[in-house]
């Protein structure tokens, strides 16, 4: 029994501390603010727009690891170590992208003697407890970067074991259950995929006693949230002005965004590009609807991959910032150093490549 819980709690430690190392690959499956999040304007630089505080639940199965002892009696032998654990489930809220706390409740089944003066006992085990959770990533996905995949986590807490007779031993022995703590202290690991619809699963190892301990896969969802995009609202005379023009950004449906630049080597937007989004969602204020394609692209400097990634980054950050005054309906492609408007062989040049385009796809801002 011990050889299995050392294996399985050191495979979970394993993958957890794993996950830290493991770079988050998968791309976002849709557009827009996944829908387990809200956005935090002031959120954005730190974790793609979106403070995923919240609540969510999850229901697994699993191995309990129970081995109940005698007390100055000898030969009483369990005929198992390892039971099948049946249900397994908790309730937590996240505070952040990685502090989160949960209730849990785990039927962890019965240990039954099979040799001894305790032939034929079963003795009942659950567990209930509150735990704190520290994820060592964020743990959520964002349209403004990519889905998590896999993220360890550790977890630890206080609880109460819960031990009863289920079956009195065959010759009617009388058993006094004692523990050796009123209030247990469990401590674990795990692991977590999550998708950017709430959904996940999980993996735990945890233990809550000498004698008692848990692994279990279970499913689960993070996606009771309310989501609304939060639509900046602009000075009344900062409308009526953009009102006043005709929106030049769809005179120009496939130009360059003069402006719209970065700090060097990252995706946060510089003041200066911000009031340049400013004057677009200004110009678009009579239409939220407008469908928008933004594109970034680099020069040659640097790997081509990097670049490449670079220019997602990019091109999602103009989505998200869009995204958060209310323009909803956005597509973001980055193009890396693929298609240079000129030769790379100057810095004036490199300067025109990097750039960030704007599309108008559809016509609702046509007068």
């Amino acid at each position: 029994m011990l050889n299995y819980k050392k294996q399985l709690s050191v495979v979970t430690v394993v993958a957890s501390l794993i996950s830290v190392l493991v770079p988050s690959f998968a791309q976002a499956g849709l557009d827009g603010i996944p829908n387990n999040c809200v956005y935090s304007y002031g959120f954005n630089k730190a974790a793609g727009g979106y403070e995923c505080r919240g609540w969510y639940g999850g229901l697994g199965l699993g191995v309990a690891f129970i081995e109940p002892a005698f007390d100055d009696v000898q030969g009483n032998g369990l005929d198992q170590t390892a039971y099948m654990l049946l249900p397994n489930v908790y309730a937590g809220y996240d505070f952040n992208h990685n502090w989160g706390a949960e209730v849990h409740y785990s039927n962890l089944n019965a240990a039954k003697f099979e040799t001894g003066l305790a032939t034929g006992l079963e003795i009942k085990y659950d567990y209930i407890g509150v735990s704190g959770l520290f994820h060592f990533k964020s743990h959520l996905p964002t349209s403004g970067g990519p889905v998590p995949g896999l993220n360890g986590y550790a977890k630890f807490g206080l609880g109460k074991l819960l031990t009863s007779v289920k079956t009195p031993a065959d010759n009617n022995l009388e058993v006094e259950l004692r523990h050796v703590a009123p209030v247990q202290v469990h401590f674990g690991f795990g692991a977590e995929y999550m998708f950017h619809n709430g959904w996940g699963i999980r993996t735990e190892y945890m233990t809550h006693d000498i004698d008692s301990a848990e692994f279990t896969v279970s499913v689960i969802n993070r996606a009771m949230r309310v989501v609304e995009p939060f639509v900046l609202e602009f000075p009344t005379k900062a409308i009526k002005a953009a009102k006043s023009t005709a929106p030049e950004i769809c005179n120009n449906p496939a130009g360059v965004m003069d402006g719209i630049e970065f700090v060097v080597n990252s995706t946060q937007l510089t003041a200066d590009a911000e009031t340049v989004l400013d004057n677009i969602v200004m110009q678009l204020f009579d239409y939220p609807s407008v469908k928008l394609e933004v594109r970034a692209h680099t020069d040659s400097d640097g790997d081509v991959n990097s670049n490449q990634q670079l220019s997602n980054g990019r091109a999602r950050t103009v989505q998200d910032y869009l995204y958060a005054r209310g323009i909803t309906n956005i597509i973001a492609k980055g193009y890396g150093e693929s298609r240079p408007l000129v030769e790379n062989n100057s810095k004036k040049n490199k300067a025109k490549n990097r750039r960030v385009e704007i599309e108008i796809k559809s016509n609702e801002c046509k007068s």
